[in-house]
């Protein structure tokens, strides 16, 4: 699917739920032992740090850091279960910091 976003991470039309007793033709994909591939992540952490000599005994330590440098929301994975209103969206985002 080209155009993937959150209401729709997936064709939801694309699968069908199969017969009983029967198990479906939907691989498993071998990275991640599921069924589908989410959105990824993307986190850039930094931190600097800078050490001042004041006197012959005496260091001051400068110590900067920031979390989540681009600011980007990270997307959770698809809802997966075939029979909800919701499924192929994603309704969850990782946890910002």
């Amino acid at each position: 699917m080209p155009n993937k976003n959150i209401d729709q991470w997936f064709n939801p039309k694309a699968f069908a739920q199969p017969a009983l007793g029967q198990y479906g033709n939907t691989p498993v994909h071998s990275t991640t032992g599921g069924t589908f591939l989410g959105p990824g992540s993307i986190r850039i952490d930094m931190g600097i740090t800078r050490k001042f000599q004041l006197r012959e005994r005496q260091t001051l330590e400068f110590r900067a850091e920031a979390f989540n440098m681009p600011n980007h929301v990270n997307p959770g994975l698809p809802d997966t279960t075939l029979t909800s209103a919701t499924f192929g969206k994603i309704l969850s985002a990782g946890d910002p910091a």
